[in-house]
């Protein structure tokens, strides 16, 4: 082992026990020379959470507002405030994108509209006026590869003020099927708004770099929670409910489908993404497994609250009246279950 000054922080093996430094924290492991490399079903799951997860986090890393700490890296705390999202089994694992937060912040933030405009524009805007709460919102656009994985794309701040309540702004359209997220923040006190100012911050990575070099401190910035919305390719705009309405999102993994049941109407045999239901309607979902290549049927998981990893159902079918917005996720196993 390798000592650094009288008393101070080693690196290297003593004993039974392995020493490293951590952006300046001394970490302790215990040394193991034999690594096993179990596979029950329950870990090869959690496997492949966390990879996605460590995937996800890459492709978002330039717009994490998250500051470090300690030895966690502001992709590391982005993985677990966000790992309740992240659902995984023995043949792989899920997010919805739309669901993820690149803040810190809890208050809520109206939902985002987009419009594909002619030209080759794209308009983005909040559905609700948020001059009172937040002086910028931050827009981060990305696009879905072939993969479904996240590839960035362009990011916007907009000044919020009297004649721009609702953060509009436009930007070039890069095409496909695109995901943007948005936050509001403001800054706390004059000291830290001139600091920010010095700074000409000009997109969402920006922001997230000084935060991230705590070039200016997390506790002098005010940020919202964030809202995701998807637009695919070749769609105007993406799904905003009307008056009198709520949406209803559904996931599922590719082992099953599920049936959506509005009233006495079938809106969907195969229902994936989110739907405009009238608030206060009657709805039915019904969840059906495909047949494996060995003849069986997938097994049912049950149904899900979003960012929840316990089902608040195992029954095939659930029915409820729907008076807000819901995001449910639906699981099947390919097997015997999860250990």
């Amino acid at each position: 082992m390798k000592l650094y000054g009288q008393d101070g922080k080693g690196t290297g093996k003593l004993g039974n026990s392995v020493y490293v430094i951590n952006h300046g924290v001394q970490v302790k492991r215990e040394y193991n020379g034999s690594v096993s490399n179990p596979s029950t079903n329950a870990q090869v799951a959690q496997r492949s959470r966390f990879k996605l997860a460590s995937q996800v986090s890459a492709a978002l890393e330039n717009v994490i507002v998250i500051p470090r700490k300690g030895i966690q890296s502001p992709r590391n705390r982005f993985v677990k405030r966000n790992m309740p999202f992240f659902y995984g089994g023995v043949d792989g694992a899920q997010v919805t994108y739309e669901n993820l937060q690149l803040t810190l912040g809890s208050t809520g933030i109206p939902a985002i509209s987009i419009q594909r405009l002619q030209g080759g524009d794209l308009q983005m805007q909040l559905t609700a006026p948020v001059v009172n709460s937040v002086e910028y919102v931050a827009y981060c656009v990305f696009r879905k590869t072939d993969e479904e994985l996240l590839q960035y794309v362009a990011s916007e701040i907009v000044p919020v003020n009297g004649d721009n309540v609702n953060a509009k702004v436009t930007i070039a359209d890069r095409g496909g099927d695109l995901v943007v997220y948005a936050y509001g923040y403001r800054i706390k006190n004059a000291k830290a708004k001139a600091k920010y100012d010095n700074y000409k911050v000009a997109s969402a990575a920006d922001v997230a770099t000084l935060i991230a070099n705590r070039r200016i401190e997390l506790s002098d910035v005010y940020f919202s929670g964030t809202r995701g919305t998807s637009l695919p390719d070749g769609d105007s705009g993406n799904v905003v409910p009307e008056e009198g309405e709520v949406l209803l999102y559904l996931t599922n993994n590719t082992l099953g489908t599920i049936k959506l049941e509005v009233g006495e109407s079938v809106i969907s045999q195969d229902a994936q993404g989110v739907f405009r239901i009238e608030k206060g309607a009657h709805v039915k979902l019904t969840g059906s497994p495909v047949q494996l290549g060995n003849g069986d049927l997938a097994g049912f998981d049950g149904w899900f609250n979003n960012g929840e990893q316990s089902p608040f159902s195992t029954a095939v079918s659930i029915e409820f009246d729907i008076n807000e917005m819901r995001d449910i996720v639906a699981r099947w196993h390919p097997w015997g279950g999860l250990e």
